[in-house]
């Protein structure tokens, strides 16, 4: 049995120390990509309820575009991680998403499904 810490983490593994170690890098990855939520709370023109809309909407036009899920998935990591550290004014709430689903785009799918933008 493997046993690795990792900040407040406590990883118990039956496998090898390397997969242990994998596992430790990716909590550490996860840590420090994941976006803090205290910083978003501090938005001058965001509120949480306004989030599920544009998150609607993301999810209309990730449909639109016959995306891949993990798009969507990492668009939302995206915004949320930007708007957690940037001060975004409520007029740019929706382009910070539309380019966080066209970064994600870029990033996972294939040429021929990601948005062009003329």
């Amino acid at each position: 049995m493997t046993h690795v810490h990792h900040g407040e983490y406590f990883i118990e593994s039956d496998e090898p120390l390397s997969t242990a170690r994998s596992l430790q890098d990716t909590a550490k990855m996860l840590e420090e990509t994941s976006p803090d939520v205290d910083l978003i709370d501090k938005q001058p023109d965001i509120e949480w309820d306004t989030r599920p809309h544009l998150i609607n909407f993301l999810i209309e036009a990730h449909a639109a575009f016959a995306l891949l899920p993990e798009t969507l998935f990492l668009a939302v990591n995206l915004l949320d991680r930007y708007c957690s550290r940037r001060v975004v004014y409520g007029r740019q709430y929706l382009l910070v998403g539309c380019a966080a689903l066209l970064i994600a785009a870029k990033y996972n799918d294939k040429k021929d499904r990601v948005p062009k933008i003329t």
